[in-house]
């Protein structure tokens, strides 16, 4: 199999289309292009049967060139060689170039890492708009670094961004909603004492004043005002849900230096906010 050009695949499951066939993830990943098939997936096994292939055998030689378990717009790696099944806490999702950490935290799954993608699930372009000016009245999707400089805590979107239509987070994966957040927060006992435990700890990097049980590492990336001022980086941390709130405001949740909540507020969908994934 591993001799087996994916030109030379993909034109077996040409060979196998039918009109109320199935969609899955499979990419060609010759010369960089990508290509979704759709497919029936009993005539294919029975013509892989006759060369001595097995669809899973395919899909896994397949999902290593970089389509994996997330779908379209994001892929996932187990750290081993070769494609293998994703498990939440050790594999990690690639989107826009970044390898994301993910953490299991009761039944849900979230990046242990503050989103940095500039581009959508679609793979259009997340404007950076860096002027204070110009982040105050636009109404379109954007997203801005502290310093410039998304390294340490990722970037921060306006809500515009994390509504799109595109998909901010990859394909697989979404903006938790309000009521997401607070699963979160109940299953760490509370949100008056969750914060304590989804703050990184004096020995992670970058470090905080919480004890990181949960894995979350939430980091202090501060926020970006409607105005375009960017505050409290080194000491709290705002992060968007995708709930409404009314007004113009969206809900976002927050961490602080000064207290152990998971704090919900309403805020101006014009702020900058990081964002954290959570699996569909």
């Amino acid at each position: 199999m591993k001799g087996l050009k994916v030109s030379m695949v993909i034109a077996v499951v040409m060979t196998s289309f039918a009109a109320s066939g199935q969609r899955t993830c499979l990419d060609g990943c010759q010369d960089g292009n990508r290509v979704s098939l759709t497919f029936n997936p009993r005539a294919a096994q029975a013509m892989f049967d006759s060369l001595y292939f097995r669809l899973d055998s395919l899909t896994a030689y397949v999902a290593a060139c970089g389509c994996g378990g997330a779908g379209t717009g994001g892929s996932t790696s187990g750290g081993g060689s070769g494609a293998t099944p994703f498990t939440c806490g050790t594999s990690t999702v690639t989107f826009d170039g970044h390898a994301y950490s993910t953490v299991q935290i009761g039944t849900q799954c979230w990046f242990a890492e503050n989103l940095r993608t500039t581009q959508y699930a679609d793979n259009s372009a997340i404007p950076e708009v860096n002027n204070g000016t110009a982040w105050s009245t636009t109404n379109n999707g954007a997203r801005a670094a502290y310093n410039n400089d998304p390294s340490t805590y990722g970037y921060l979107y306006n809500w515009y961004a994390v509504d799109s239509a595109a998909g901010l987070c990859p394909t697989g994966w979404h903006v938790p909603t309000d009521g997401e957040w607070m699963t979160l927060a109940n299953g760490l006992g509370g949100p008056t004492v969750a914060g304590r435990e989804m703050k990184s700890s004096a020995s992670d990097n970058p470090s905080w004043d919480g004890t990181n049980s949960s894995g979350f590492s939430g980091i202090p990336g501060g926020f970006r005002l409607p105005s375009g001022a960017f505050i409290h980086v080194g000491t709290n941390c705002f992060m968007w849900s995708t709930t409404p709130a009314g007004g113009g405001a969206s809900w976002g949740r927050s961490l602080s230096y000064l207290h152990d909540d998971l704090y919900q507020s309403g805020n101006l969908q014009t702020a900058g906010f990081s964002v954290r994934c959570l699996q569909n």
